[in-house]
């Protein structure tokens, strides 16, 4: 007999909590529609009997570029119960990342808000998005929202499918044969990569760890979660409780207020380090309501530091806070509570015990090795995973996780990961930019500050020699590799030039905060790649030029 315990199934466990809940509320959305869970289950099921009477077939994938509210949620899960993969698409990507991300998956089907089929000139607010031409590509088209000029001919209403009303019959839709293998979402890594990694996720690791992590962050089916995330509106709906959605727009970070007054009697939440820093600033100077019932705050998508956990419980007392470390190749991972962060005494980040199924190793390197079920499949046209390789560096105490940094270069930034290595030879074809460099400047909060720093090419790069190294420089090779004599080049115009420039190469999640010419710019090794943390250093308090 084998003890190898089936995983649950995502779409299994909602269905039960509405069978069993079928009149408590299950799904709100910010203008105030709510879904009970009998009204859940019957849209669900009604939007995949409607898809496949449209021909939608077991495996097909739909490109999914709806925002977070009830009706996206139920076609989310339509498409899952007719057999369907969903494919996230991010409306704020630019367009031909949103392409590229698109073309990379064999997609039949594709749904989208009805502003993005219209011409982008008369759109409020100029949304800079431009859609593929999806009937060209032979791919069918769905419209969340009213029919607008530019909607393709023929595509379905997102809402109509769900009101539909069919005759009972004898097919069981393909999506509830409760197969835990099948392929559910294709989620693009976060950030930038090249080129993009799609992975792919089961409905079995999607669905392991929903009743793991509403144990662990305590949801019942009495608590009412505010959050737009999948991974833990997913768990609430899971065990009966009531998901409510923020309105579609700027983040908590961005506007805090409208946040903090949205979350009403909300008992849960979910938001990341740098949102949360702009919450508790909103609260604490009196600009934002305390949210009354609010028990618990879960932290993510970011390293959660001591001092932000500190400065929440004294802005928000009796308000718990749970740091979850996860990612999108494998979910929940590890979770710490507010004693452990504050604890803590040795080096590094307490990142928590590792959740039950979990299973880490370090490798030599130091680097954090992981399996679970919650591992996903793998990537769109790769092997399946059977671990992964996380690029956190850690330690291990028994199943208690310690993060000690990144094995290479990436800096957080809000809700953007950014790997300087794919900006920097950007910023470098820029006329008059011989070399650059992208480091980022922690905060408390855990989120970092954007900095680009750049050395002039083809021209003398200070009054002084450096050291009798050639003032001209035209490769990254050419750069001196520890420079006698650094200055900080203030109102040189070459910033200027690339602040004008850059937004034509690089998306406006990427931009950075400042940008700044120096003399030179510090190496290290043999390949000569910048010295990131003596450009901090030296950056910490730079001379001037002179």
């Amino acid at each position: 007999m084998s003890n190898v315990k089936t995983p649950e199934d995502l779409l299994d466990r909602i269905l039960r909590a509405a069978a069993l809940h079928p009149d408590r509320p299950a799904l709100s959305g910010h203008r105030g529609r709510t879904l009970r869970y009998r009204d859940l289950a019957v849209a669900v099921l009604a939007t995949a009997k409607g898809l496949r009477r449209n021909g939608f077939r077991p495996g097909d994938q739909m490109l999914y570029c709806v925002r977070p509210d009830p009706s996206g949620i139920v076609l989310l899960l339509g498409t899952v119960a007719a057999g369907g993969v969903i494919v996230f698409l991010d409306q704020r990507w630019d367009t031909a990342t949103f392409a590229a991300r698109a073309a990379s998956v064999g997609a039949r089907w594709a749904a989208n808000e009805s502003v993005l089929y219209t011409d982008r000139r008369i759109r409020p607010g100029a949304h800079a998005l431009t859609l593929p031409d999806y009937p060209a590509l032979g791919i069918r088209t769905l419209r969340a929202g009213p029919w607008l000029p530019g909607v393709p001919r023929g595509s379905l209403s997102v809402s109509g499918l769900a009101k539909g009303r069919y005759p009972l019959d004898d097919e069981v839709l393909p999506g509830l044969r409760g197969d835990p293998h099948a392929e559910a979402v294709v989620i693009h890594t976060a950030g930038t990569t090249a080129p993009p990694k799609a992975v792919v996720h089961t409905r079995g690791s999607l669905g392991s760890n929903l009743t793991v992590l509403a144990a662990h962050c305590q949801i019942a089916e009495r608590a009412t979660v505010f959050t737009h995330q999948l991974m833990v509106g997913l768990p609430a709906l899971a065990v009966g409780a009531h998901w409510r959605l923020p309105a579609f727009g700027p983040s908590a970070r961005m506007d805090p207020v409208r946040f903090a007054r949205g979350m009403g009697r909300a008992t849960h939440t979910f938001l990341r380090p740098s949102d949360l820093s702009a919450l508790l600033t909103a609260v604490s100077e009196r600009l934002a309501p305390r949210p009354p019932a609010l028990q618990q705050i879960l932290v993510g998508g970011a390293p959660v530091l001591a001092a932000l956990v500190r400065r929440s419980l004294e802005v928000l007392p009796g308000v718990g806070v749970l740091s979850v470390y996860g990612m999108t190749e494998i979910l929940a991972v590890a979770i710490a509570d507010e004693e452990e962060k504050l604890t803590a005494s040795g080096p590094g980040d307490p990142a928590g015990a590792l959740l039950p199924g979990v299973t880490a190793r370090v490798a030599g390197d130091g680097e954090l090795i992981l399996t679970g079920p919650s591992l996903a499949k793998g990537y769109v046209g790769g092997p399946a995973l059977t671990e992964f390789a996380t690029g956190d560096l850690a330690t291990l105490d028994g199943r208690s996780l310690v993060l000690h940094g990144r094995k290479r270069d990436l800096i957080v930034r809000g809700r953007t990961l950014i790997y300087p290595a794919l900006y920097e030879p950007l910023a470098e074809s820029i006329p008059g930019v011989g070399h650059a460099a992208l480091i980022g400047i922690p905060d408390d909060a855990g989120d970092e500050r954007l900095l680009l720093a750049v050395q002039p090419a083809g021209q003398p790069v200070n009054d002084h020699a450096l050291a009798e190294q050639p003032k001209e420089s035209h490769t990254r090779a050419a750069a001196p590799a520890d420079p006698p004599s650094f200055s900080v080049l203030f109102d040189h115009p070459l910033a200027a030039t690339i602040r004008s420039a850059l937004p034509g190469l690089v998306d406006e999640g990427s931009l950075p905060d400042e940008i700044v010419v120096v003399s030179a710019i510090p190496t290290v090794g043999r390949g000569q790649a910048p010295d990131r943390v003596a450009l901090r250093r030296l950056l910490a308090n730079p001379p001037g030029d002179s």
